[in-house]
């Protein structure tokens, strides 16, 4: 199956008989059911036209369920074009598939976006998408939020071990959440980048309870570059199961030093009823400040 041209096409039916592959060269699918694109590989590619639907683009929705292709996310051509996109849509979805990430090809710079934003959404609403599947690939990935309202939260709680991007960059309005050990290969050069309104997750798993539990996390190697403006760390659930996804009453542990996101500044946001404890940071000064943001409800951990 070839995707090609501006429109949207919308699947909204279970394919478990199609196992061929889709290559998607322009314009939108939308996959709108659980098996709506059968079991078969995705190519998303990009335009090297910077006009608006001449690159591909993959909506994960909710209805979906469980996404499990195969996907491939391509960078664009040349200086002026669209890399393929991976977004959700109409609520936060789970892909369970691998992604591999490819660089754009000759010598392109508009390198391959996952959306965190719902296009067919009013004022394009803030989404989170989890990746559950093995991340691989050299291409650089950018994180592009809502611009109207909320935080936009990617997660990966599957093997990024085969991952070897230069860069990641957190765009505003969206999180990347970060999982024990980092992400890419062991040492890991993929550079993180934090734009103005972007945020770093600190995000963990624990038994897929309520019961109270500490979660040893390692700080992965990835060099991290917080910009101008940036709303400091995240903490909170990757949510890579059923059970997962409603736990609370978690401790994320640091035994390394976490670093200022602003000069003199530690911000940090607890979410889904969790907190952090640093147990080997730096001796306190009296030009640190520790901003603790967020609200939680007064039965769980506190941040």
């Amino acid at each position: 199956m070839t995707k090609a041209g501006f429109g949207d096409l919308q699947i909204n039916a279970s394919q478990p008989g199609y196992s061929g592959v889709w290559t998607l060269n322009g314009g939108t699918v939308e996959a709108q059911a659980p098996l709506a694109l059968g079991t078969g590989a995705v190519t998303i590619n990009g335009s090297s036209s910077g006009t608006a639907g001449s690159n591909g683009e993959l909506d994960v929705s909710s209805a979906s369920g469980y996404l499990t292709n195969a996907v491939t996310l391509n960078g664009a051509s040349g200086t002026g074009g669209l890399a393929g996109v991976l977004a959700p849509e109409a609520g936060n979805a789970t892909f369970g598939g691998s992604l591999t990430v490819n660089a754009p090809t000759g010598g392109g710079s508009n390198v391959a976006m996952i959306s965190l934003r719902d296009d067919f959404g009013p004022n394009y609403v803030a989404r989170n998408l989890a990746i559950n599947g093995p991340l691989s690939g050299a291409g650089s990935l950018t994180l592009q939020g809502s611009n109207s309202a909320g935080l936009s939260i990617l997660t990966f709680g599957g093997d990024t071990s085969g991952y070897t991007g230069s860069t990641i960059t957190v765009g505003a309005y969206t999180a990347l959440g970060l999982p024990s050990g980092g992400i890419g290969q062991t040492p890991s050069s993929t550079t993180i980048v934090v734009n103005a309104n972007g945020t770093l997750g600190l995000v963990a798993d624990g038994n897929g309870t309520s019961t109270p539990e500490t979660l040893s996390y390692t700080q992965g190697t990835n060099p991290i570059t917080f910009n101008t403006g940036n709303l400091g760390y995240l903490v909170g659930k990757i949510g890579a199961t059923a059970l997962s996804n409603q736990e609370a009453n978690k401790t994320i542990s640091l035994s390394t030093n976490l670093v200022n996101n602003l000069s003199g500044i530690l911000a940090v946001t607890p979410q889904n009823g969790y907190g952090l404890l640093l147990t080997a940071q730096n001796n306190l000064t009296a030009a640190q400040t520790y901003n603790v943001g967020g609200t939680q409800a007064s039965n769980v951990v506190p941040a």
